[in-house]
């Protein structure tokens, strides 16, 4: 390792890039480098290693050269792992700059490298970053873009990625749904894709048809469990005819799994409450009809 020498900033411009991989740098302090408080820029032969942001900062600052030093002797691992280090940005990556970490590896033939690197990029010590990456490598544009904006977690990115981008297009552009409601809607529709093994040139049209839904929510659930819905329906019929406005409510087991129901109302008085009762002991001629939907 040499000593640190001052090189012109065109000149470092014009040096090799395959490391510059962080789109999500911070930007370096301005005035902390007018008083050249900053690291040497690290290069190997004609490859700058790290300091792109330092860059972008000497050029708005009018800065014609930089203090560099130059590192000899170490390969493409350690050159990214000296980048890693100075970057320092653990559990802070995107899902855009690990693939391109990956995407480096891979290109040095050194991808079974990437477990090793886990200590430099998230904050414990799961490796499923690796697997993930490369997942996120092969999504498409749009998918990547939604990701990458927050509008659409991996999880759900990574189940939905061989569905056709119109797909995505449409939610975007249909009605407004938030985060956790894209999740839920994605997830649905691509199991009762996959259930009802419906071919790709058909979902999309699919899904468009439920997004104009009124509630596509809603649509969505039926399409994915048409069973229950069905029971839901018929469970609401029948508890809308003979406790609508009663103050009552008998709840069934969750998805009708179970032996038993449960009963809410509230009262404020004796008489509130005898009302309340009669009011139970009347549907006693009807709990047959309430009775069937259990298991």
């Amino acid at each position: 390792m040499t000593g640190t020498v001052k090189l012109p900033l065109k000149e470092i411009e014009q040096m090799e890039h395959p490391l510059e991989l962080f789109d999500r740098s911070k930007q370096y302090d301005p005035d902390l480098l007018a008083d050249n408080l900053y690291p040497p820029l690290p290069f190997s032969g004609n490859m700058l290693i790290w300091g792109y942001r330092i860059i972008s900062a000497a050029k708005e600052n009018g800065l014609t050269e930089l203090a560099c030093k130059e590192i000899t002797g170490k390969g493409p691992l350690q050159n990214l792992k000296t980048a890693l280090k100075l970057e320092n940005r653990r559990g802070k990556y995107s899902w855009e700059e690990k693939a391109k970490i990956l995407e480096y590896l891979k290109n040095n033939n050194i991808g079974e490298k990437a477990v090793g690197l886990t200590a430099y990029i998230e904050e414990g010590s799961d490796t499923s970053w690796v697997k993930n990456a490369a997942i996120f490598r092969e999504l498409s544009q749009p998918l990547r873009e939604m990701i990458e904006t927050g509008h659409i977690d991996f999880k759900t990115a990574a189940l939905v990625r061989k569905f056709d981008d119109d797909i995505f297009l449409y939610i975007e552009k249909g009605k407004k749904l938030s985060f956790s409601q894209k999740r839920l809607l994605l997830t649905y529709f691509s199991e009762a894709v996959r259930r009802d093994k419906i071919d790709n040139s058909r979902t999309a049209e699919l899904l468009k048809n439920i997004l104009s839904s009124e509630n596509p929510l809603k649509t969505v659930r039926e399409l994915r469990f048409p069973k229950l819905s069905r029971m839901e329906k018929k469970y609401n019929a029948l508890h809308s005819r003979y406790l609508l406005k009663s103050g009552i409510r008998i709840t069934p087991p969750a998805y009708f799994e179970g032996d038993s129901f449960s009963v809410q109302f509230t009262f404020n008085s004796s008489k509130n409450l005898s009302e309340k009762i009669r009011k139970i002991q009347l549907i006693q001629e009807h709990i047959d009809e309430f009775l069937s939907f259990l298991r």
